[in-house]
């Protein structure tokens, strides 16, 4: 895989001038998704936090989920993204110097902001029962993918005769109403409204399969960027732990905020389990993820994910 192949996907995607360093503030092009999990960057823009370190960031949504964001940043059409593992990891097993400069969202198994669910009446209840069935995924070949499949595998089920497709999230409860799937991972705020409508019910955690504690997206950017910009990335990583340190210290104000960048209704976002926003990047939720990818072949092979972390 090389840079030529995300070119014409990237220059699709955004089209904003170049990093410019001057005298004062430094411009960052940061590509994200308006979701909580993905949400440090708005967060640090709009309390102020990129201001206060020198940086003018222009935060901005990718489609195509971190596959696109991915695509951008190693076309070159932005300079930070926020991603999960899966493309980033395919991406440093070919060669692309991407790494990883802070942390982003943060699943934890006490309050799980994801779950595999059935419909209400299902009469799927184990990991077994869902031998020969159908489960939707988000992505697949990434996190939500992997983790459905060592979720069966640990808890007696044989994920090698279920069938995988990839669908939208705010598509799987009405394909689960419809019968067109079996089981799907619903992520927050559509679990939490799922439930409260009594229309399925949870089976299983299956983040809980790679780790009890996950950091479900992260800050990525390219080496030759990072070798440029040294301080400015630097200043960019302080913002973002900024930022995390405050939503996390802030849940009501941050959750006003998420109203406003997601377009998800309060109430909405009262009722859903939260992430928690990574202040330093954890080792231990990353490395797993990887060991699971390399497990299941979504990846050509194991590597310690100090490889991809910028020092």
């Amino acid at each position: 895989m090389k840079r030529a192949t995300f070119a014409a996907a990237a220059a699709a995607v955004v089209s904003t001038p170049a990093v410019v360093l001057g005298q004062g503030m430094a411009t960052v092009r940061v590509g994200t998704s308006p979701v909580e999990s993905y949400a440090l960057a708005y967060y640090a823009k709009e309390q102020g936090f990129f201001a206060r370190n020198g940086i003018d960031a222009q935060v901005a949504p990718i489609p195509g989920a971190s596959g696109g964001t991915t695509a951008a940043l190693i076309g070159g059409a932005i300079d930070v993204g926020c991603v999960s593992i899966g493309p980033v990891s395919n991406a440093h097993l070919r060669g692309i110097p991407i790494r990883v400069i802070a942390p982003g969202g943060i699943y934890t198994s006490a309050a799980p902001t994801t779950a595999l669910v059935v419909t209400k009446g299902s009469a799927l209840g184990t990991a077994r029962d869902f031998d020969g069935k159908t489960i939707g995924t988000s992505v697949l070949r990434d996190l939500m993918h992997v983790a459905t499949l060592k979720w069966i595998d640990d808890n007696g089920g044989d994920s090698k005769s279920v069938k995988i497709v990839e669908m939208p999230p705010q598509d799987g409860g009405v394909a689960l109403v419809s019968g067109r799937i079996d089981g799907y991972p619903l992520v927050e705020p559509l679990l939490s409204n799922e439930i409260k409508n009594d229309r399925v019910r949870i089976v299983g955690d299956i983040y809980d399969a790679i780790t009890k504690r996950l950091m479900i997206s992260m800050h990525v950017a390219m080496n030759d960027w990072l070798e440029k910009n040294p301080a400015v990335a630097r200043r960019f990583v302080l913002a973002m732990r900024q930022a995390a340190q405050w939503a996390n210290a802030n849940p009501g104000p941050a959750a006003a905020m998420l109203e406003k960048i997601s377009k998800i209704p309060a109430a909405s976002i009262a009722q859903m389990k939260h992430v928690v926003h990574g202040e330093t990047l954890e080792i231990a939720a990353i490395q797993p993820q990887i060991d699971a990818l390399a497990q299941y072949q979504f990846i050509s092979r194991r590597y310690p994910v100090t490889e991809i972390i910028w020092r």
